[in-house]
C-alpha cells in the first residue's frame, strides 16, 4: 500500500470514530481531510503515523488541535488514535444547529473497537449549554453514553493531604420560561 493510501486510510478511520453520532453534521465525514503539523512520522510495518508540533486536523466542521496525534492500526483498520496536549481541543458543530460539541484533555483516545472516547487529565466535554468536567470522561459514541469521574488521588505531590476531586455537570433546560 502506498504511503498516500496508508495515510489516507488511517486519517478516514480516525474521523469516523472522533465523529459524535447523530449529534454531529452527516456532511463531515464527506469533507477532504487536511492537517497541519511542523513533522510528521510513519511506519507502514509497525501500522502507526504520527504528526508532531501544532497539530490542527480539520474535516468540515471538525477541528482538533493537538500537540502530537499517534495513529495505531491493526491490520488495514484503524485501532487507536490518541491525541495529546496542553490542552488538545475538539470541536465539531452538531446537526440542524449553530452549536457545537467541545472537548478539551490533556489526553484524548479513541477506541475504535469499543466505540469509546476518553478524555483525561482536566477534562471537559460541551455539547450546546450542557457540560461535563472532572478528571476523566468517557463518552461512548455507539451508546451515547457519558461517564465522568473525578480524581481518585488522596495525596498531593506534596505531603499535605488532597480532598478528593468532584466531576461537575452543567445540565440547562430545554427551554426557557417566556418573560410576560
Amino acid at each position: 500500500m502506498k504511503k498516500t493510501n496508508f495515510t489516507h486510510l488511517f486519517l478516514m478511520s480516525l474521523l469516523t470514530i472522533i465523529a459524535l453520532p447523530s449529534s454531529a453534521l452527516e456532511s463531515d465525514k464527506y469533507q477532504p481531510i487536511n492537517i497541519e503539523a511542523d513533522r510528521a512520522e510513519f511506519d507502514r510495518k509497525a501500522g502507526t503515523a504520527a504528526y508532531f508540533g501544532n497539530v490542527v486536523l480539520q474535516q468540515g466542521s471538525l477541528i482538533i488541535y493537538a500537540d502530537k496525534i499517534s495513529l495505531i492500526r491493526e491490520g488495514e483498520e484503524l485501532k487507536e488514535a490518541v491525541a495529546t496536549g496542553k490542552p488538545a481541543r475538539f470541536q465539531q458543530q452538531l446537526d440542524d444547529s449553530d452549536k457545537l460539541t467541545r472537548a478539551r484533555s490533556q489526553t484524548m483516545r479513541f477506541n475504535t473497537n469499543q466505540q469509546k472516547v476518553t478524555l483525561l487529565k482536566e477534562a471537559f466535554l460541551k455539547q450546546g449549554e450542557n457540560s461535563f468536567s472532572g478528571e476523566q470522561i468517557i463518552y461512548d459514541t455507539e451508546k451515547e453514553r457519558v461517564s465522568a469521574r473525578a480524581s481518585t488521588s488522596d495525596t498531593a505531590q506534596t505531603e499535605a493531604p488532597k480532598k478528593p476531586g468532584r466531576i461537575k455537570l452543567i445540565i440547562q433546560p430545554n427551554t426557557l420560561p417566556k418573560k410576560d
